[in-house]
């Protein structure tokens, strides 16, 4: 990675991966070249970690990470077709590079990444139209991340999401509020619900929400309420693996599936998005914490 000059707040480091280190006086963060993968953000006000991360984690240059904010792009999970490898697309996998980085004055780092995937024999994307790829991060008292998808030449037809892993004191106990009446695909059974006032986990969870509303997790165990507002996606995604799937998973421990929870926002499935040549879509999220 070519660095562009880093301002005071923001650092170059090799471990786990080659990334950048965040500590100003709003947070800590650490993005990694790799997948330009989000695996750090904590607000100075913060008692605990805000996002979620595996030990097990390969942290390896064809591996993805397990945890953090994986980038999927362009399908998700095995695509539509059901066939499509890797999982949840290259974009997690390629290296990207760092465009410009600034601090300011108050202490919020921004950070703009762009995919270079082209050179990688990896990711086989000669069979997949070029387009030019960015993440646009802002790092403070909220985590702003914006996936940036701009066609080159030809028109490209993709799935994109922001696959968010979050810390939680105890699965079982927490609540996810704002999705009152949604409809949701059962990704575990095929089936179609609507869902009946808040979101709750007695069991491996797999669902699709085609909604734009804003989902709350409410953690009375880590006294904090997480909000995720977004634009310019057309789903919400819930996931944990429970017990079975975790044990099943090398990258994953076998007893740290009541910690965590995936809250992600996305356009999956019926929610793909298509773009002219030179045709440019944004999708963002922002990330508060409030304690409770």
């Amino acid at each position: 990675m070519d660095f562009v000059d880093l301002p005071a707040g923001l650092s170059l480091v090799e471990e786990p991966m080659r990334g950048i280190k965040v500590d100003t006086q709003l947070c800590t963060g650490l993005v990694l070249e790799h997948g330009a993968h989000v695996v750090e953000w904590t607000p100075k006000s913060a008692s605990d970690p805000v996002l979620w991360m595996s030990e097990k984690s390969d942290f390896a240059d064809d591996k993805p990470i397990r945890g953090g904010v994986p980038i999927v792009y362009p399908w998700f999970g095995p695509g539509r077709k059901g066939t499509e490898q890797p999982g949840h697309g290259f974009g997690r996998l390629a290296p990207w590079r760092l465009m410009s980085a600034k601090v300011t004055d108050r202490g919020a780092a921004h950070l703009v990444f762009q995919m270079n995937a082209k050179d990688d024999s990896l990711l086989g994307v000669n069979r997949y139209p070029e387009a030019t790829v960015e993440l646009h991060l802002s790092m403070g008292s909220v985590l702003q991340m914006s996936l940036v998808v701009t066609a080159r030449e030809h028109k490209i037809d993709f799935e994109e999401g922001l696959h968010t892993y979050f810390t939680v004191g105890d699965v079982r106990k927490i609540k996810i509020n704002g999705l009152d009446g949604e409809p949701y695909t059962d990704n575990l059974t095929g089936k179609f619900h609507r869902l009946e006032g808040d979101l709750t986990f007695d069991a491996e969870t797999d669902i699709r929400f085609d909604t734009v509303k804003n989902p709350r997790i409410v953690d009375e165990e880590l006294a904090r309420v997480i909000s995720i507002e977004s634009v310019g996606a057309s789903n919400v995604v819930v996931w944990n693996p429970w017990v079975d799937k975790s044990k099943a998973m090398p990258d994953f421990g076998d007893d740290d599936w009541p910690g965590m929870v995936c809250v992600e926002v996305a356009n999956a499935r019926s929610g793909s998005l298509v773009l002219a040549p030179g045709e440019r879509h944004v999708m963002s999220q922002v990330i508060t914490v409030r304690e409770i």
